[in-house]
């Protein structure tokens, strides 16, 4: 293994995969996590399935990966004003956000097509903006519309959790976007 571990940076790792072992360096539990992030993407598909995959040859191929962010903040952003999505989609969106090592989630979550977060101080806010008649379908000019109900919220303890299952899988505190 070639770089000190502050040549890596917050973000950065070294991961050396060898016939017989596997060896990961970082400066930091972050680096860490990237490095074994790496890891999971070296290993066959099967490793993203949701059930235990039985006849697998779970090998991984040898490599020797330098890895040191060029940015300190690798950002997606999610629109749910627009369509509402449950949590449990959210929590596969982060997964899937942090696989690819992005450290910044910007959640869209008002706009004049829905309002997804509870205010206490003013319900009508939820009870009227966060429900649509029914959405468009196709081209604006077409003016056809699905005759759907659409809509939905997330309380305030909902949005914290969020905001610490991200913090769990993303970056270390005091980074990009605290």
């Amino acid at each position: 293994m070639d770089p000190s571990r502050e040549d890596l940076g917050s973000e950065g790792y070294q991961l050396a995969v060898e016939p017989d072992r596997i060896a990961a360096v970082a400066a930091t539990s972050t680096g860490l996590r990237w490095a074994a992030q790496t890891l999971r993407q070296l290993l066959p598909v099967e490793v993203f399935a949701a059930e235990q995959q039985n006849g697998v040859k779970w090998d991984v191929p040898c490599v020797d990966i330098v890895d040191v962010p060029r940015f300190r903040w690798r950002g997606i952003m999610l629109d749910v004003a627009r369509w509402f999505l449950p949590l449990d989609q959210l929590h596969r969106f982060v997964d899937l956000a942090a696989l690819h090592k992005l450290n910044v989630l910007h959640l869209h979550l008002t706009d004049d097509q829905g309002w997804r977060w509870e205010s206490r101080r003013y319900p009508r806010l939820t009870e009227v903006g966060a429900w649509r008649r029914e959405s468009m379908v196709g081209h604006y000019d077409e003016q056809k519309f699905d005759g759907v109900r659409h809509g939905g919220f997330y309380t305030q303890d909902e949005l914290r959790s969020l905001v610490a299952y991200v913090r769990a899988r993303s970056r270390h505190h005091g980074g990009a976007g605290d």
